[in-house]
């Protein structure tokens, strides 16, 4: 989605607000083979059933030739990658309690230590999830706010677009000022929404929940992208001494603009990236592997960097306890770049946001592949 799925949120949001998207990707190793006595693992064990779900869903990936396009990644083949995942969900179904399971877990599966650096000093982990807004098919005087399909003229590559084919090659594709201020898109509306900040914030996650004026629910999903760059407004509400940094979520943002509407769109406008969307009633939200993403259980990381569909644990201490979760790399987001990023996808609606907000913590990350993949 991250992001789509959006995926992209208190701290899920604020991770694309607040960070930025340009961390170089280094050479060193990434993954670490380590000890996994420390390691909680039991505590991953609740919620297997949605887990294996999750985890049906890279294996699906791994048959695509999306996937043979880039495996092998990190020395890990999709081969090995898809045995680890089967005998993995094959202990999930079997294991009588979370003991047993660790045990097991420890005795098949080398565990790898994801080391953030140069990247990041630490990992970063944060939450994000799909918000649920009101919404119209038809513009009106309270919904003008327009949602865009994907233009004609966007040349894309993969997740990124490249802008406008000319005589002279491609060149950087409008601004979101001048979009939504000169109406160039008049025409491609999908959907309108009642509120700038929440159609913002649709970008930022790239999926959401619609109630529309009809009475019906539909969903909306991501599409495509402008390469115009990313711009954080919750950095530069910080920067501009607006909030303080210990201060920065999804909340104080809006709190901040709820107090200050007349600044809010000098704001938006500082960030030149656009998103553009699809319906998405058949599922969802979509991850960037193209099947919907599970809420605790996947993930987006940077595709450039860590081997997409693979199994990790997350071990942090959050705000409100400690998090022990399995998840799996099913999705990418505008601002999770480099090592030291992962964005969770927590689900749908006010419940998620919440939760999501708990999640912005320095975290250690595992990948588990069989020892022995013929097994």
């Amino acid at each position: 989605m991250r992001r789509r799925a959006g995926a992209r949120t208190i701290w899920a949001t604020i991770s694309a607000l607040y960070l930025t998207s340009s961390l170089p990707v280094a050479a060193a190793p990434l993954l670490v083979p380590t000890d996994a006595t420390a390691v909680d693992l039991a505590g991953g064990w609740h919620d297997r059933w949605t887990l294996i779900r999750s985890i049906d869903t890279s294996l699906k990936y791994l048959k695509s030739p999306a996937a043979a396009a880039v495996y092998p990644r990190e020395g890990v083949s999709r081969s090995r990658l898809a045995s680890s995942l089967k005998h993995f969900r094959e202990i999930l179904k079997t294991a009588p309690d979370a003991q047993s399971f660790s045990a097991r877990v420890l005795r098949d599966f080398q565990l790898y230590q994801v080391d953030p650096k140069p990247d990041s000093p630490e990992v970063l982990i944060t939450g994000y999830y799909a918000p649920i807004y009101r919404a119209s098919l038809k513009p009106t005087a309270t919904f003008r706010y327009p949602l865009y399909r994907k233009p004609a003229d966007l040349v894309t590559s993969g997740e990124r677009g490249l802008g406008q084919a000319t005589a002279r090659g491609i060149q950087p594709y409008p601004t979101r000022y001048e979009i939504e201020k000169q109406n160039l898109l008049a025409g491609q509306e999908i959907v309108w929404l009642a509120d700038p900040l929440e159609r913002f914030l649709v970008h930022v996650q790239g999926s959401a929940r619609l109630q529309l004026t009809d009475g019906t629910t539909r969903s909306i999903g991501f599409a495509a992208k402008t390469d115009r760059p990313y711009r954080s407004i919750g950095k530069a509400l910080v920067e501009d001494g607006k909030i303080r940094p210990e201060d920065l979520t999804l909340q104080a943002v809006k709190d901040y603009f709820k107090a200050h509407p007349d600044e809010l769109e000098s704001y938006l406008y500082k960030n030149d990236s656009y998103v553009f969307f699809r319906w998405t009633d058949d599922g969802g939200p979509y991850g960037s592997l193209g099947w919907p993403v599970t809420a605790m259980h996947s993930a987006a990381m940077d595709k450039r960097v860590f081997p997409p569909g693979a199994l990790l644990f997350i071990q942090a201490e959050l705000r409100d306890g400690p998090l022990r979760q399995f998840v799996l790399d099913q999705d990418t987001g505008a601002a999770i770049r480099g090592r030291g990023r992962l964005d969770l996808f927590v689900g749908t609606g006010p419940e998620a946001e919440y939760r999501a907000g708990q999640i912005n913590s320095a975290a250690r990350l595992y990948y588990l592949l069989l020892k022995n993949p013929a097994s």
